[in-house]
């Protein structure tokens, strides 16, 4: 039952940075945000995410998310092509 518990909690997270990630990319990829470095989009989303009223927890979390998922696509790209 424990682990049963366990797997769905993951897969819920899962789902949540995903989710998190693409809504990320779309406000990423509006005009006034196309130029942003990864630091400064990050900074500027999350004065978004404060002025959307989120909590300063909420916040973190969605950031850690985002930058997990992005970071995975970097190790897909490497991987996918390996030697």
């Amino acid at each position: 039952m424990a682990v049963l518990v366990v797997s769905l909690q993951l897969l819920s997270a899962q789902a949540e940075g995903r989710a998190a990630f693409e809504t990320y990319l779309q406000w990423k990829a509006e005009p006034a945000n196309t130029k942003l470095g990864f630091g400064a989009a990050l900074a500027a989303y999350r004065a978004k995410l404060k002025a959307d009223g989120l909590s300063d927890e909420r916040v973190d979390r969605t950031l850690i998310l985002i930058a997990a998922y992005d970071e995975g696509k970097e190790y897909d790209k490497i991987l996918r092509h390996r030697p």
